[in-house]
């Protein structure tokens, strides 16, 4: 007898689970535990919608980060240090190996990258896209609604105005 699940999930349901964490393809994960490849991808979906399984991915993620010694303090700290060790200046060498006076180098993608990823994170990039009609005024909407007749096929021409048949 299989001992109880803390999440209430299946056998296959906590396979998923674990192969999830693998690399969190959700497709990859339903095809390696089972499921048909045709309909993997909707069945990883609602899998990952499922409250119990979403329950259990996240408390298997939260074990990992913390036997890691992963938060977002370390991550952080890991972007500051290749944002700072990215402006390092290096000096450029001549063919002949002789200091270049006067330029430096530097790597402005990695710099630029670190320091946005921590931008995001301390929200400081968020797009807000707003819209408004003319002046700043409001959006100016019409509606126009068009009522056609529809041609009779025949059923209502013994009817009375009331409805009744005659």
């Amino acid at each position: 007898m299989s001992e109880k699940d803390p999440h209430g999930l299946s056998a296959k349901h906590r396979l998923f689970v674990e192969e999830y964490l693998v690399d969190l393809n959700g497709k990859q994960a339903a095809i390696r535990t089972g499921y048909s490849e045709k309909s993997a991808g909707v069945t990883a979906c609602r899998l990952i919608a499922d409250a119990n399984v979403s329950r259990a991915i996240k408390d298997g993620m939260d074990r990992r980060a913390e036997k890691l010694g992963l938060d977002q303090c370390w991550v952080l700290q890991r972007l500051k240090l290749v944002s700072d060790q990215c402006v390092d200046a290096a000096p450029i060498f001549n063919a002949k190996g002789h200091v270049v006076e006067g330029v430096w180098q530097f790597d402005s993608q990695g710099a630029n990258k670190a320091t946005e990823l921590v931008g995001k994170h301390l929200g400081m990039f968020r797009e807000k896209v707003e819209l408004t009609g003319k002046g700043g005024g409001p959006i100016q909407t019409e509606s126009t609604v068009v009522f056609v007749e529809l041609p009779s096929n025949g059923r209502d021409q013994n009817r009375s105005p009331g409805g009744a048949a005659d």
